[in-house]
């Protein structure tokens, strides 16, 4: 980060979307360090960035392709300063199961990384409620996620 650059954390906005694709861009929004850019319920697709380490966008990147097989797609392509930009794609039709879906896994995605062995402790709703903790934030991936990780390249 530049010297003249200025901290900056993900709040959550009001924006008009497309009513057919609001419930996956809310389930979404409501991940924290991940932000919805833009949407449409035609193409039926969301995109957006994980505010995170490389290694842990690249983490869920793997984990949420797996676990959306059959709903809808996850790619993400080069958004530049080690960052990626996602886009989540699947079949109108299938939008309120693709919603469902992304509810339960970002919540078991995210006590994955904030939970596992080498970080703090607690629920994973503390977690949930605490996920820019300094100590959390400026920290590299935990040996967990290193090792899911690899196991998910195999």
């Amino acid at each position: 980060m530049s010297e003249s650059a200025h901290r900056q954390s993900c709040v959550r906005v009001n924006a008009l979307v497309d009513q057919g694709i609001a419930s996956l861009v809310e389930a979404l929004s409501n991940f924290p360090c991940l932000c919805t850019l833009s949407s449409c319920e035609g193409g039926a697709f969301v995109t957006f960035r994980f505010e995170r380490p490389l290694r842990e966008q690249a983490l869920l990147l793997c984990w949420l392709s797996r676990q959306i097989v059959g709903l809808g797609d996850l790619t993400a392509e080069w958004g530049g300063r080690d960052s990626l930009m996602f886009t989540l794609r699947c079949h109108p039709a299938s939008i309120i199961s693709l919603c469902s879906k992304v509810e339960s896994v970002l919540t078991d995605f995210h006590s994955l990384l904030c939970d596992s062995p080498g970080r703090e402790s607690g629920s994973s709703q503390d977690s949930m409620n605490h996920p820019l903790k300094p100590e959390y934030h400026d920290q590299p991936a935990s040996p967990f996620a290193d090792r899911m990780l690899r196991a998910v390249q195999e």
